[in-house]
């Protein structure tokens, strides 16, 4: 089962992945943790990413994430379950996602999209910070952000459409777990 989880920065896409990580034994690709790890390791790339795109709130170049992603995924065999922790993000990043996957024989089974209102984005980025110490909550940053969320998932909707599911982000950490597994599996525990 192949799961990519996108909504707004804060809207609970990673809270979700590790839950499943826990109970349904599904391995996380997270763009933000890889993006994390590259500069808290300070590899150039890192702190290169982080001075031109990431304080500012600008996204990562479609081909960067993308490579970093699928690099740390070549690194195992093609896992069974698989979730995609805010990627694909662009209707570019979504081909070259599609383009990878049928490289490895396997499909995107669902996209659940975690509907947020911008002001709860913003105060749940800004607890995040003040908890796990993230470098990426400036104003200016978070803004950026959620404009370019906004204006990429028009695009992604037309290019998953039949596979993209909403859920209210807002609800509870157990009612977007039960939300998401009556998409999956139709069924909650």
């Amino acid at each position: 089962m192949i799961l990519s989880f996108i909504g707004p920065s804060g809207c609970g896409k990673g809270t979700q992945a590790n839950l499943f990580s826990q109970r349904k034994n599904f391995k996380v690709f997270s763009t933000g943790d890889i993006l994390r790890d590259e500069f808290f390791r300070k590899t150039d790339l890192g702190i290169s990413l982080f001075e031109k795109y990431w304080k500012s709130g600008k996204w990562v170049p479609d081909d960067i994430v993308s490579e970093l992603l699928f690099d740390r995924i070549n690194k195992d065999s093609f896992p069974e379950n698989v979730i995609f922790d805010a990627y694909p993000r662009t209707k570019n990043q979504a081909i070259i996602l599609d383009q990878f996957l049928s490289y490895n024989g396997v499909n995107l089974n669902f996209v659940i999209n975690f509907v947020l209102e911008d002001d709860t984005s913003r105060d749940r980025i800004i607890g995040r910070e003040k908890e796990e110490k993230r470098l990426d909550v400036s104003d200016e940053a978070i803004s950026n952000r959620l404009e370019n969320y906004r204006n990429n998932f028009n695009d992604i909707c037309d290019f998953y459409k039949g596979k993209i599911f909403n859920i209210n982000g807002e609800d509870s950490v157990e009612g977007v777990y039960n939300s998401i597994l009556s998409i999956v599996y139709g069924a909650k525990e």
